[in-house]
């Protein structure tokens, strides 16, 4: 017996969670553990944690050693799980994995929590670190126009950095908070000046420029 489960019961249940975390595709159910890749044993790892289908997930590192591919599959799993009401709690040094995995994000830094709440709330941490790079369709004399309105009534650092078969490229720095009210004074008044945008990209901070900003760069920091 083993969590409850023996017999029929337990061999279905560790084909399924195998089958989950991909276990056979990768030949680990055919590896004595010690003759296991480090992302074999990290699959294994997730695997055994789900065998008694616990409502906690307590998760180390799970996509350690993985392949891209691997690892996405693991973080969508973990998503699933976390939407089939399952509280997971996990830990990672990966900030790409805790922005793409997590609803809430705590940063440790020698045992004490220094920062939490959601992605996009931490990123409000960072300032003046949000790009926004706009394509625009327009005369020179309107696009510049833009440009002195952004700096003069937005208060924005905003200028054009290149010119290519009439396509202007203009790059704003601005909050992250303020991206919404930005677009809406674009939309509004690149309209007035007979601008079409073609183009628009917003790059916001990362969790990693937000892990760097409240740690210092320590590396202690977890």
């Amino acid at each position: 017996m083993l969590y409850g489960l023996g017999g029929d019961a337990l061999r279905r249940r560790i084909e399924e969670v195998s089958r989950l975390v991909g276990l056979s595709e990768v030949g680990a159910d055919k590896r004595r553990f010690e003759d296991m890749s480090l992302g074999m044993k990290a699959r294994l790892g997730l695997a055994r944690a789900l065998l008694k289908d616990p409502e906690v997930l307590i998760l180390d590192e799970p996509t350690l050693g993985l392949d891209p591919p691997s690892a996405r599959r693991i973080r969508r799993l973990i998503r699933e799980l976390a939407g089939e009401g399952k509280a997971v709690l996990l830990t990672t040094h990966n900030m790409f994995e805790a922005e793409t995995v997590c609803d809430r994000v705590g940063i440790i830094v020698k045992g004490r929590i220094v920062a939490e709440g959601t992605p996009r709330e931490l990123k409000r941490i960072v300032k003046g670190k949000s790009g926004v790079y706009a394509g625009l369709k327009g005369s020179r004399e309107a696009v510049d126009e833009i440009v002195r309105r952004l700096r003069e009534e937005m208060g924005l650092s905003a200028g054009v950095t290149g010119e290519s078969d009439g396509l202007y490229r203009v790059r704003i720095v601005a909050d992250v908070e303020g991206i919404d009210r930005l677009t809406a004074w674009m939309l509004d008044n690149s309209w007035r000046l007979g601008v079409r945008i073609v183009e628009w990209r917003v790059e916001e901070p990362t969790l990693e420029d937000v892990f760097i900003e409240v740690t210092g760069g320590d590396s202690e920091g977890g």
